[in-house]
């Protein structure tokens, strides 16, 4: 258990966002000093996850296919592991 920590949070549902149910905006410290208001806070809850939703809805998550050795290097490592395996072969039998 932490003890002496206090963090204010803005909890935001999502009604049509298939992935999430909800997102928790922990708040900065010092905003009450600032003087903000509960409106302003909401106000700024719903453009983020207005936000967070178009760009869910226009930017599809791409995936890449790509492997990270170039070619010279599946080649290298394709010899090599035949090369061990038949090793491995000729002391085995």
């Amino acid at each position: 258990m932490v003890k002496g920590i206090a963090k204010r949070v803005v909890v935001v549902r999502f009604s049509d966002v298939q992935l999430f149910e909800q997102a928790i905006l922990l708040m900065r410290d010092g905003c009450e000093n600032e003087g903000v208001t509960e409106a302003q806070i909401l106000e700024e809850a719903n453009e983020l996850a207005a936000q967070v939703q178009r760009e869910q809805a226009y930017q599809p998550v791409q995936i890449s296919h790509r492997s990270r050795l170039s070619w010279g290097a599946r080649i290298f490592c394709l010899v090599w592991g035949a090369g061990l395996a038949s090793l491995v072969w000729v002391l085995v039998h």
